[in-house]
């Protein structure tokens, strides 16, 4: 898992949310390896981030996938809410 850690916006802000991802390989081609990640919420599967384009190694699909991962939290985290917007846990 890798933590994704966000700026706090106050001085007295505790975030009791946890982020992190898990980066996980899609599948491999002839035209090289996918990568996606898994953004979890305190523990919790909430959404998948996939690349379209194979990435050149691993750790340069963990460094694109972990700027897209905070970019999706500030954006979910900016949105407006209205009414019951809880995440739910997805069955299948």
């Amino acid at each position: 898992m890798i933590p994704v850690a966000l700026p706090d916006t106050g001085v007295n802000n505790v975030r009791a949310i946890d982020w992190s991802i898990r980066v996980e390989t899609a599948f491999t081609g002839p035209e090289g390896t996918h990568y996606h990640a898994d953004l979890m919420r305190d523990g919790v599967w909430v959404a998948r981030i996939a690349l379209k384009r194979t990435a050149p190694s691993r750790a340069a699909a963990e460094a694109l996938l972990a700027e897209r991962c905070r970019d999706w939290i500030a954006r979910n985290e900016q949105r407006e809410r209205t009414g019951d917007t809880a995440f739910q846990i997805l069955r299948p």
